[in-house]
């Protein structure tokens, strides 16, 4: 139940060794750059060695469009790939325009299967009508109201019996309501709708239904299995596209990644004369290697201090736990990281929740049932809160 020790870094050097520098504090994977500005008081002379990270804009784009198409895109060693920045803008646009519009494609399609199955299950309720339903909404004197009614309610239009404009029509039935309509004409229609509202009626848009509801049924039902070959082929098609572009895009996708880290340091980074200067932060456990291989350049001076003493320069939080309280960092950080000098509750956490659902699920059965959910969101969905089930 702890927070990792952090050491804050300041790194001076000749502009010479800057790239070298930013290439060694990307690698370790645990530099955490800051602005110069809130170490130095005074920046005066100084100025930004590039302002704008100018690979964020395409990772951000490639990982949109690949993210649409709902895989899994790991990171490859790319220390021998080595594309121009034209290269890199080339590949994310053709392959975001592509990706972009196979993926339009599959949503057109699900969205259509999607409707299909709703009008379906809606239009079942009202086969009892042996009449073209969007004719008898086209009527102009006459609104026509499909929906449901619960049955309690139903009982309770007796109350209504002497009025003759209010009347329900019962088409099919459920445990728990009455599937129907009601017509109510136009100058009493606002009225009609207050009764109805008041009775609890739940209205049911059925539009499109150039038949009577059995035909339409039964036209939906030879449609459904067509539109679900559809929606399969496009899933083939970005399958196919991306079995046959997979290399490429893993390989500049790693590639940007790298880049953009590196370009994140380098706008951090200020240059004065032949100079140059870098701070940020690094747990204390990478503090010493990090310095080995930063002290290997000529120019180069590189100076630790203890975060205790950067308390106002607010540092980094990384969470360390043990293997019982590491998944319930998942809700820490939902909640909110603590701050540096404060306690990580995620162990507490851990603890109070484990015992809450020992009391909730105290059966073996269930127990192992939770556990197997929780494995199988975790492995196949990449859900953190699958490790806190299990």
């Amino acid at each position: 139940m702890a927070v990792s020790t952090m050491q804050a870094v300041n790194i001076i050097g000749f502009m010479d060794e800057i790239d070298d520098v930013i290439t060694v504090l990307g690698e370790s994977g645990v530099f955490h750059p800051d602005e110069v500005s809130v170490f130095y008081n005074n920046t005066q002379g100084f100025s930004h060695l590039q302002t704008k990270n100018i690979y964020a804009e395409h990772l951000t784009n490639l990982k949109a469009s690949l993210g649409l198409t709902k895989r899994q895109f790991p990171l490859v060693d790319v220390s021998n790939f080595n594309p121009t920045y034209q290269d890199i803008e080339l590949f994310c646009n053709k392959i975001c325009d592509e990706l972009n519009e196979l993926v339009e494609d599959r949503d057109f399609a699900a969205e259509q299967l999607l409707e299909a199955k709703q009008n379906l299950d809606e239009t079942k309720h009202f086969v009892g009508l042996d009449i073209e339903i969007e004719k008898l909404l086209e009527l102009k004197y006459v609104n026509a109201r499909f929906g449901r009614l619960p049955k309690d309610s139903y009982v309770k239009l007796e109350s209504y019996k002497d009025d003759p404009y209010i009347d329900f029509s019962v088409c099919t039935e459920d445990k728990a309501y009455y599937w129907g309509v009601y017509l109510a004409p136009a100058d009493k229609t606002e009225e009609i709708d207050r009764v109805f509202s008041s009775l609890f009626f739940e209205r049911c848009d059925i539009i499109g239904v150039n038949s009577t509801p059995t035909l339409h049924m039964k036209k939906l039902t030879a449609l459904i299995p067509h539109l679900e070959d559809v929606y399969k082929d496009t899933e083939k098609r970005i399958d196919d596209y991306l079995s046959m572009n997979r290399e490429r895009i893993l390989k500049y996708l790693s590639k940007l990644e790298e880049l953009s880290m590196y370009s994140t340091i380098r706008t951090k980074a200020l240059q004065y004369n032949k100079s140059f200067i870098i701070v940020g932060w690094v747990p204390t456990e990478f503090a010493k290697p990090l310095k080995k291989r930063l002290c290997k350049h000529r120019s180069v001076t590189v100076e630790f201090s203890d975060a205790k003493n950067e308390i106002k320069k607010s540092p980094p939080v990384k969470l360390k736990n043990c293997f019982l309280a590491r998944p319930f960092e998942f809700y820490t950080s939902m909640y909110g990281v603590p701050k540096y000098n404060e306690i990580d509750p995620s162990l507490f956490v851990a603890i109070t929740y484990i015992i809450i659902f020992g009391i909730m699920f105290a059966d073996v059965g269930q127990g192992i049932c939770l556990t197997i959910v929780g494995i199988l969101m975790y492995k196949i969905k990449k859900m953190a809160i699958g490790k806190i089930l299990a």
